[in-house]
């Protein structure tokens, strides 16, 4: 799917990170407090599914980094913007969105 610069360098330095950290205090809160087989079991669920999202969202900052995929958006966006310069004025626009 295709997603500007400005949205690929907000998710990675901003939103991913974020989630990381909040994936990580809940599956700590989870660890410290399944301390009885009741509540391990009441909370395995949870903690699977916030284990794969906290892997998933490390492999995503991992990949990005490894395909050096914002540096290929910022050529794509400039070869779009040489052949249709209407579209400078969006992405410049996305660009102070994603700043704010």
């Amino acid at each position: 799917r295709y997603a500007p610069v400005c949205r690929l360098s907000y998710s990675n330095e901003v939103a991913v990170p974020a989630l990381l950290s909040d994936f990580g205090e809940k599956l700590a809160l989870i660890g410290q407090h399944a301390t009885d087989r009741a509540a391990s079991l009441k909370m395995a669920s949870a903690r699977k599914g916030l284990a794969n999202e906290y892997k998933r969202s490390m492999g995503k900052r991992v990949m990005m980094r490894k395909l050096r995929l914002e540096a290929e958006r910022a050529a794509e966006e400039a070869a779009l913007v040489s052949r249709a310069p209407e579209a400078a004025a969006a992405l410049s626009r996305l660009g102070q969105i994603y700043d704010e």
